[in-house]
């Protein structure tokens, strides 16, 4: 198989759009879906902006121009940190792969078909280690893969922040489908977080639960065993097949997420296992700064090695606006 490398320059002029290309596996993390998203940042301890109020009135039987405090510009800062994706593969590799999938009189596809199945697949596995990033890094884990400890994700700025709401597991108990011996009813926890836990808030709109896809089967499996599973999703506009239920008649919409899967990565600490966070939908943010030139993404052929190779960089960071609006869920040992 030969790589045609006019039709190379060529995809990268009429199809690899560097900044959307840069973006996507941050886009195809379905986290980001339903939280602040903050473009252009990028370095250690940026402050960004939070407008607030309030909600405070005046006596309005009174003549004239009485201010009440607010609304008022406050800060939380978020830290970004660069990432780079760098892949190579020979050409041997591409040949067994797409002689296998092709047709025999279309053994050897255009230089295009290569190129977006190749960087289709890189991009998407790669949405994967950003839904890990944003939850799961943590400095202290120094002896994990190096997304994991280089930065502190949603957890780690969780569990150290001061007014966040923690519901702890019994001792030694994992979620379960009921109450028993080795395991916690998840109903009873879900009920827990969001009618007892999460507090009020008009600042951000719709709540959210954010929990691994295991919780979400599991409770999922729960509604069904408990004859509960009295919607119809198609009535809030949602897929069944995409991980997004509303939580009964509360208001509160839960997120299946793949990243906080208790088995997403290996020797994951008990800490981060069936995790659950509540807050609403703006209180986390992601800051992402995607540069376009060359020294961000990059697709060439290495003629001496006979490989394709493909560099993408990008900057990613979290935080937490207001702790305060957040309820979580911890096992404990």
């Amino acid at each position: 198989m030969a790589i045609d490398l006019t039709a190379l320059q060529q995809w990268k002029n009429e199809v690899a759009d560097p900044t959307q290309l840069i973006l996507k596996p941050i886009e195809l993390e379905r986290t980001n879906d339903y939280v602040d998203i903050r473009t252009g940042v990028k370095g250690n301890m940026v402050m960004l902006p939070i407008l607030d109020d309030n909600g405070d009135v005046v006596d309005g039987s009174v003549a004239g121009f009485n201010a009440t405090s607010g609304p008022k510009v406050s800060q939380f800062s978020l830290t970004t940190k660069p990432y780079k994706i760098n892949k190579e593969i020979a050409l041997i590799d591409l040949e067994k792969y797409f002689t296998g999938q092709w047709l025999a009189d279309n053994s050897y596809p255009d230089t295009f078909a290569v190129l977006d199945e190749w960087v289709a697949r890189v991009i998407a596995k790669n949405s994967l280690t950003v839904g890990q990033i944003e939850w799961l890094a943590d400095t202290n884990l120094s002896s994990f893969p190096f997304h994991i400890k280089n930065s502190n994700g949603f957890l780690a700025q969780i569990d150290s922040a001061v007014g966040v709401q923690i519901l702890s597991g019994a001792a030694g108990k994992k979620l379960g489908l009921t109450d028993d011996t080795t395991t916690q009813s998840v109903i009873s926890i879900f009920d827990e977080l969001i009618y007892q836990k999460l507090p009020t808030s008009a600042l951000f709109g719709r709540p959210i639960v954010f929990c691994g896809t295991d919780v979400f089967r599991l409770l999922q499996n729960a509604i069904k065993n408990a004859n509960l599973f009295h919607y119809n999703p198609a009535d809030y506009g949602l897929d069944p097949t995409d991980m997004v239920m509303p939580y009964f008649n509360s208001g509160v919409l839960v997120v299946g997420i793949a990243a906080l899967n208790s088995t997403a990565i290996a020797n994951q600490p008990l800490a981060k296992q069936q995790r659950i966070v509540v807050t609403y939908a703006d209180n986390l943010a992601v800051g992402v700064c995607a540069e376009k030139d060359s020294e961000n993404f990059d697709i060439w052929y290495n003629k001496d090695a006979e490989t394709l190779r493909l560099k993408i960089r990008y900057h990613l960071g979290v935080g937490v606006k207001f702790p305060d609006l957040v309820a979580t869920f911890k096992l404990t040992a």
